[in-house]
């Protein structure tokens, strides 16, 4: 797995631009549209691959912990 060095301040303005509805969780639908504003074209399979990698706790949410937690351990 390649290593991923962001700083605080960048994973929190990434969540902030995820999270559309602003409360504070990263939900499945906002995962997915963010992914269809970049380049990398994912099938709905791998974009629930995806938001499981992210959403540690199974929640169905993906947090501004669990994400900072994920590139802190990078």
């Amino acid at each position: 797995m390649r290593t991923v060095d962001l700083p605080r301040e960048s994973t929190d303005y990434l969540f902030d631009l995820m999270d559309t509805n602003r409360n504070g969780q990263i939900d499945f639908s906002e995962f997915k549209a963010s992914m269809l504003r970049t380049t990398i074209i994912m099938n709905n399979e791998q974009l629930g691959e995806a938001f499981r990698f992210f959403d540690k706790d199974n929640s169905g949410f993906i947090s501004k912990r669990a994400l900072q937690s994920l590139f802190d351990s990078y």
